[in-house]
């Protein structure tokens, strides 16, 4: 089953949104220009890069805290990747994912949440962990949250599919509370002076899932 577009699924996900805020108290948001939308496990090494060019960019800009919805695929990868990649920043910074879809299919022509869904809940607790701002690339996921390095994915089907741990080193540990603007501006020319390089070895790189399984050993 393909994604909704972008045109149509954030106009969706901001009316919802919309009609849960006086209830669960979410914090306002806004959204990036992204027009990357494929399934999780079609993601690449080079669609890594672009989502970090485009968070990159908007740190720049002066944005602190972000929630990036992905899917289970490849959440723990990108994840790590991003954990790398912003070390050393102040960023704020939570992806999450889903083991079943937002919105209920039975209803067609009419996007409401499936009660069945861990979707909702996953993003509301990250909106709630990206809105108090601590510094860092995070994974939310089933009631849980751990600095993304740490995070693996753990079954196929259950809703609490992923675990991590707190006892993080780097890069999670190089995170700063409140970065000065001379020190970030200083971080922010260093990776645009290596972004080129990024995404030339992004090109050239491939990623495998390796799955190890039991033998009958004799």
């Amino acid at each position: 089953m393909a994604p909704l577009s972008a045109e149509v699924f954030l106009p969706t996900l901001q009316k919802l949104l919309s009609a849960q805020d006086s209830t669960n108290n979410l914090p306002t948001v806004s959204w990036l220009e992204n027009a990357l939308i494929k399934d999780s496990s079609q993601l690449t090494p080079v669609d890594f890069t672009h989502f970090y060019q485009l968070l990159l960019n908007a740190y720049a800009k002066g944005d602190r805290r972000f929630v990036l919805i992905t899917g289970t695929d490849t959440l723990s990868y990108l994840g790590a990747f991003l954990a790398e990649a912003f070390a050393g920043s102040d960023i704020c910074i939570v992806l999450t994912a889903s083991m079943r879809p937002l919105l209920d299919s039975e209803i067609l022509h009419s996007y409401n949440i499936d009660e069945h869904s861990d979707a909702w809940g996953n993003l509301n607790d990250s909106l709630k962990l990206a809105a108090a701002g601590e510094s860092g690339v995070k994974i939310s996921f089933s009631g849980e949250s751990w600095p993304a390095q740490t995070v693996q994915k753990i079954h196929s089907h259950d809703l609490m599919a992923f675990t991590g741990h707190s006892r993080a080193a780097y890069p999670a540990n190089s995170y700063i509370k409140n970065l000065p603007d001379t020190r970030r501006q200083h971080w922010l020319d260093d990776q645009q002076d290596l972004l080129s390089s990024i995404k030339t070895r992004a090109e050239n790189a491939s990623v495998h899932a390796l799955y190890c399984l039991p033998n009958d050993v004799r």
